[in-house]
Formats: structure tokens, C-alpha cells, sequence
């Protein structure tokens, strides 16, 4: 059995955006990952340890896994975590010629990059992960404007059209809005949000650092389930029907993924991992599965390969899937043709670039 092993989402972290609450409880910067974040991506390396990676000795062997990440701070991080789990005798090796092989094509400041490996990957939060750039990247940010500019047109022509703002009124009407208006004004008293000016893309973002706050055991904000409910619906229609809708967004956030998917599929490689994020994982899951999913921290979805049958797992449980008729076991070849709808020949003219 090979095993192509999608790491697609690090461990927790802050919330990307703080609010004013926020800012006064968390004491790294927003986006970080946390200490338990980077625990709980280790122990998913722990869960992967697999003889056929390992030498007589018990090191494992660099060729035996393959490794892409985001140079996203909270991505790098959580990829020492894995290796660290995944590797406990030899890590320092592995982790070595892969900052040297991979992550050196990023790093603009190659001092520090020097400092993190002699650092032998003892105290990884004690460096500067923003050094690491890497312009255009498709395989982990195609899902951005910034990016592929073309998808702010494609998104405005969603959120001005008549069925978003039925959505909003279909949001606001809830009973449990006058619960997520409350607490999002107690929570950022210097926004002056209004009922009227509150977005549904706020609303995601808010419930996005709730998430955080709840993992990283700080009670603010307090919501009723009533209140948890309306804003997991409003992220989800924002992640999978705004975000994740048309074509040009499936081509823009999925080429690279899907052209890197099925090279790993050709080849004869225990372990992939991929370290990316959670607009990565949603961004797979809008074409692959029929239902909505929201991975939490540190989600597993796999491909996994048994001679030439393919099935998709999401934190161990098998999925059915559009990638065949059968929905599981696919034949390589179907996954291959699947995945390929969604390749852009040209991303540079797709985006407008």
C-alpha cells in the first residue's frame, strides 16, 4: 500500500484578524500558531510513523517523504512539528535538508535561515518565519486576489448579485443575529458596526476567531448554540458559495494542488505531505465531496492508495466522492481525469496577469 497523506491544515493558532478583545487576551501576534497547535500537528506525526520510512536503525529516510508547504509561519512551524513527531530519532537531519532543498528557495534572508537549522529545531517560535516569500504561489494561495487578480471580479459579481442579498436578509432575520450583533460589538467597540453595516464576510472572520478562542480555552465570546449555528452557516456559504463557486475560482485555488496530487500519484513514495491551510482543504472538499465540511486545526484528508484503487479520507473516516460513479474506490486513472477538470492550462492569462 502507498499512501498520499494531505497535512492540508496546521495546527491551531490566533485569530487572523483581532479584535479589540482579542488584542488585550492573546500574546502573539495574530495568525500564529499556538504552543498547542504545534503539539497537535507533532502528534499527527506521531499517528503517521510507518516502517517503510524508516531505516534498520529506526531514522526515517529523506526519500521516502515528500514535502511541500506554505511559507505562512504557521505553516513552516507546523511542518517541524510533523517531522518532529514523525521522526524523533533523526529529525534535526531531515529538517536540515529540507530548509536547504526547500524552504532555502524562499528565504530572502539567508542568515536567519542559517540560525534556524544550527538552531538544530529546538525553539522553532523563537524566529522570524515572515523572511520566507514566495510570489506568485498558486500551490498554496491561488484562492487570493492577490494572487490571481481576477478573482475580485468574479467574487464582486457574486456578492452584488440579487441571491446574496437575499442571503444577507435570510441571515439577519434569524433570531440568533441580534445575539451575533451583540457580540461582535462588545468585542470591538471602535468598529461601529451597525445591523445595517454588519457583512457576511465579518461575520466569517468573527466566527473564524471564535473558533480560536474556544481552542485555546479563552471564554470570550460566550454564544449560545443558537448563536454558533447562524455564524458556522454564514462561514460556510462564504467559503463554498462565494469563494469556491465558479470555475475560474476552482482552476485559480486547485491547478497547482491537483498537478502536485498527481505527480505524488505516479509516484512510489510512502508519505506526501502537504502543509497548507484551511482555504486549501475547503478549496479540495467543494469538488470532491457532495456535503459542506468545516476541518478544524490540524485536519487530515488523504488520498489513499491501494494497488490501483484511490480513496479519500478526512481525519480517518472514508468519504464518498464525485471522482467516480462508485464514489470509493476509485481507479487511479478516474481520480486522474477528475482532478484534471480542474487544471488551467495557463494560469498567467486565466487571472488576467
Amino acid at each position: 500500500m502507498s499512501q498520499l497523506y494531505m497535512g492540508i491544515i496546521h495546527g491551531a493558532r490566533s485569530p487572523n484578524k483581532y479584535t479589540d478583545k482579542d488584542a488585550t487576551m492573546w500574546k502573539i501576534q495574530a495568525g500564529q500558531l499556538t504552543e498547542r497547535g504545534f503539539q497537535q500537528v507533532m502528534s499527527l506525526g506521531e499517528e503517521y510513523q510507518d516502517k517503510r520510512l524508516f531505516d534498520k536503525d529506526g531514522n526515517c529516510i529523506y526519500e521516502k517523504i515528500h514535502i511541500v508547504s506554505s511559507v505562512k509561519e504557521r505553516c513552516i512551524l507546523s511542518t517541524i512539528a510533523f517531522i518532529k513527531g514523525l521522526c524523533p530519532k533523526n529529525y534535526e537531519n531531515i529538517l536540515e535538508r529540507l530548509f536547504r532543498e526547500y524552504f532555502n528557495i524562499f528565504a530572502k534572508d539567508k542568515q536567519l535561515l542559517e540560525a534556524i537549522i544550527e538552531s538544530k529545531f529546538t525553539n522553532p517560535f523563537l524566529f522570524d518565519y515572515s523572511q520566507f516569500k514566495k510570489k506568485p504561489d498558486f500551490l498554496f494561495h491561488g484562492h487570493d486576489s492577490s494572487t490571481c487578480p481576477k478573482l475580485q471580479e468574479v467574487e464582486d459579481k457574486l456578492i452584488n448579485s440579487i441571491e446574496y442579498e437575499e442571503k444577507i436578509r435570510y441571515f439577519k432575520e434569524k433570531q440568533a443575529f441580534e445575539e451575533v450583533y451583540r457580540m461582535m460589538v462588545d468585542a470591538s467597540p471602535s468598529k461601529n458596526f451597525t445591523k445595517e453595516n454588519i457583512t457576511l464576510a465579518q461575520i466569517k472572520t468573527f466566527y473564524g476567531g471564535f473558533k480560536c478562542n474556544e481552542y485555546e480555552g479563552f471564554n470570550f465570546p460566550d454564544p449560545s448554540q443558537a448563536a454558533v449555528d447562524l455564524m458556522k452557516e454564514v462561514y460556510l456559504y462564504q467559503f463554498y458559495d462565494v469563494h469556491n463557486s465558479q470555475m475560474l475560482q476552482h482552476q485559480s485555488s486547485l491547478t497547482e494542488i491537483f498537478q502536485w496530487i498527481i505527480n505524488e500519484l505516479n509516484e512510489d513514495v510512502p508519505l506526501s505531505w502537504y502543509s497548507g491551510h484551511d482555504s486549501n482543504q475547503i478549496a479540495i472538499l467543494a469538488v470532491l465531496v457532495k456535503f459542506r465540511l468545516q476541518p478544524p486545526f490540524a485536519t487530515a484528508l488523504e488520498f489513499r492508495v491501494k494497488g490501483d484503487y484511490v480513496n479519500l479520507y478526512y481525519n480517518n473516516a472514508k468519504l464518498n466522492t464525485l471522482m467516480c460513479d462508485t464514489e470509493i474506490n476509485c481507479t487511479k486513472d478516474q481520480v486522474i481525469r477528475y482532478l484534471s477538470k480542474y487544471i488551467a492550462q495557463d494560469l498567467n492569462k486565466l487571472c488576467q496577469i
